[in-house]
């Protein structure tokens, strides 16, 4: 699932990814609230956490979030972001070799991250840092396809994309959950999220994608062009918007 260096695939992408990117809907979070053992202040270890992102909402709750992102361009966004919060601390570690000690938190939670990761080795690491009974939350982003611009906009990433479909998280399904988190069962949860985009917007959600055809590329020009035709195709009110599901894998271990 991962790529040969999926830290480094978004060094050039931490502005946009942090501007633009969508965030987590706030009934994910009073979800996790209500979890055995989860009520904040518990500690969250947030795996492959970006620019913090995730890491945001859950403390701005109540938790501890132990960070963990291997790209040290993210890891820079999130500490200029959060490091003001006591409760914040980010190691530049990997999922598989986190750096966290043994059985420090309650939960270990992955936003739009774990279809990097390599899963035997992260299953392991991941039950070594958890207490007994503690929480894996997987959880992506999911961009619906249901409305005519969200189908055009599928067919200009699968167009204007270096290597959309080989990276595409909807790769994770059973055949890697089951064995991740087994012998536990997991549960599967879905919340609705969605951004509302005007013309600068849409080109930087876009690029905040490590599939983005970057500057430089013989076809970029083209790409821009492509995406303001379809801006302009689909605006209402001067913005256009992207429907989500968050797609949520919970088990305990």
């Amino acid at each position: 699932m991962s790529s040969s260096d999926p830290a480094s695939r978004f060094s050039h992408r931490v502005d946009a990814y942090l501007r633009y990117r969508p965030g987590y809907p706030p009934e994910l979070i009073h979800w996790l609230e209500t979890l055995p053992g989860l009520a904040p202040p518990a500690t969250i270890a947030d795996i492959g956490a970006g620019t913090g992102l995730l890491s945001a909402p859950l403390l701005a709750v109540g938790y501890d979030v132990l960070a963990v992102e291997p790209n040290p361009e993210m890891a820079r966004a999130a500490r200029e972001w959060l490091n003001q919060d006591k409760h914040f601390c980010l190691n530049e570690g990997r999922a598989e070799a986190t750096g966290l000690p043994d059985a420090c938190c309650a939960a270990v939670v992955a936003g739009q991250a774990f279809h990097w990761f390599e899963p035997t080795e992260s299953r392991r690491e991941f039950r070594r840092i958890l207490r007994p009974g503690g929480h894996i939350v997987l959880i992506w982003n999911e961009r619906r396809t249901d409305s005519p611009f969200l189908t055009d906009y599928e067919a200009f990433l699968q167009a204007y994309s270096t290597d959309y479909a080989r990276i595409d998280h909807r790769q994770v399904d059973h055949r890697i959950l089951e064995p991740f988190f087994a012998p536990s069962s997991y549960e599967r949860l879905t919340f609705t999220n969605e951004q509302e985009l005007d013309q600068e917007g849409l080109w930087g959600r876009y690029q905040s994608c490590s599939y983005a055809l970057p500057e430089g590329h013989p076809r970029f020009a083209e790409a821009h062009a492509a995406l303001d035709a379809l801006y302009a195709t689909h605006r209402h009110g001067g913005l256009v918007r992207i429907d989500y599901e968050t797609i949520v894998y919970h088990g305990q271990v």
